[in-house]
């Protein structure tokens, strides 16, 4: 049986995993690389344990470290993994520094690379995000797109031979699936990953809203559900107090899971501190009381809360598409996004952090049109396109 030696690191890799990983071990055997790269209990266990993600065969704990440092570190562990599982080919999701670590070594060592998420572009080189995209959609054999957008992108960049491959379910082309790998065959859409995995656990999340309202003091349609991590929003003092203060001014109740860097600047700007009046697992923002700040949510909670939530203000690449596929309108805290088609759908609104008059927006903030979406059977086309891919690479 072929094998594929998949990496994963961070909280949307682990996501992605959960809804490809059962469909790739039906047709290949699969060593799971988990780099460490998020290592707290609620940014990473959490989501093997409630997402059923098979147990990774191997643990780098690369821990916290400078960019640089941390994909080194990456790229060395998984060197020595790769000299002992000799993979057949190396998966790797999104953009993180462990995508980015996956891809060089697969590149040094000659191992056909798959990238899962490929061809999306913010256009902003600031972001170390757009360089892992740009730098793993390069090297990869095969890019698996969510949609045309982001398949438009790589031919624009002279990624294979310009052609697009749109991937169909075998089950539902006659005659089977309807690609035919070639040498240059390098863009494939396949729909979104991210979007299957939203729709298979939807239910399962909105059971928990009732205990979830309960517990943080809100009802349905009349709070806001925020995320904020990004090093250009937190690592700034003057945006990250804009932001607080934005979000303080609100008349409305704000439910806010704290990343860990966020908590850590909060801190460090002295904009959080303890609290001795509420429980451990709450936090005050200096200036607003109405902002329930909590611990991080599994990836269940997160959808939960989203889909209840009046709005969504985030400044995730991930959670503004979970929003836009659940219908809930969303503000991103940044002046680009590497999906401008929930911005063309007006189901997301980009806003400059910076920006005084971030209340004012919010108010203005309508309810997107219903939207039908159905389940893209992504998993499904992954694993169908790398079978034939890799029975063609290895005769």
């Amino acid at each position: 049986m072929l094998k594929i030696l998949s990496v994963v690191g961070a909280r949307p890799q682990f996501v992605k995993a959960s809804g490809l990983s059962k469909t790739l071990r039906k047709s290949f055997r699969e060593v799971l690389v988990h780099t460490g790269q998020h290592y707290d209990y609620e940014m990473s266990q959490v989501f093997f344990d409630g997402l059923k993600i098979p147990k990774p065969d191997y643990n780098l704990d690369v821990g916290s470290s400078s960019q640089t440092e941390q994909t080194a570190k990456i790229m060395i562990g998984l060197e020595s993994i790769i000299i002992k599982e000799k993979p057949d080919a190396i998966l790797v999701y999104g953009d993180t520094n462990s995508t980015l670590a996956g891809a060089i070594v697969s590149s040094k060592m000659q191992i056909p690379l798959i990238h899962v998420e490929a061809g999306l572009r913010s256009f902003d080189r600031s972001m170390p995000e757009e360089i892992n995209r740009i730098v793993t959609d390069h090297i990869a054999d095969v890019n698996f797109c969510p949609n045309s957008t982001s398949a438009q992108n790589l031919v624009r960049e002279g990624i294979g031979d310009g052609n697009i491959v749109r991937e169909r379910n075998r089950s539902r082309t006659r005659g089977g699936n309807s690609s035919r790998i070639t040498s240059n065959s390098k863009i494939h859409v396949v729909g979104n990953l991210m979007q299957e995995v939203l729709m298979m656990h939807r239910e399962d999340a909105k059971h928990l809203q009732l205990s979830l309202f309960a517990k943080y003091g809100i009802k349905r349609g009349e709070y806001i559900f925020t995320t904020v991590h990004r090093q250009s929003n937190t690592d700034d003092k003057k945006i990250l107090s804009n932001i607080v203060a934005s979000l303080s001014s609100i008349n409305t109740k704000v439910v806010w899971p704290l990343h860990p860097r966020t908590k850590k600047m909060l801190e460090k700007f002295g904009l959080l501190k303890k609290d001795k009046l509420l429980t451990s697992d709450r936090w005050q923002v200096a200036g607003g009381p109405q902002i329930v700040i909590t611990e991080p949510v599994n990836y269940l909670e997160s959808i939960a809360l989203q889909e209840g939530a009046r709005l969504v203000v985030t400044d995730s690449g991930g959670v503004q598409g979970e929003a836009y596929w659940l219908g809930v309108p969303c503000i991103t805290l940044r002046t680009t996004t590497e999906w401008p088609e929930t911005v063309s759908a007006g189901a997301n609104t980009l806003i400059d952090p910076s920006r005084k008059d971030i209340v004012d927006i919010i108010k203005k903030v309508k309810l997107p049109k219903k939207r039908r979406i159905s389940v893209p059977r992504t998993a499904e086309r992954i694993t169908e396109t790398l079978k034939s891919y890799l029975i063609t690479y290895k005769l």
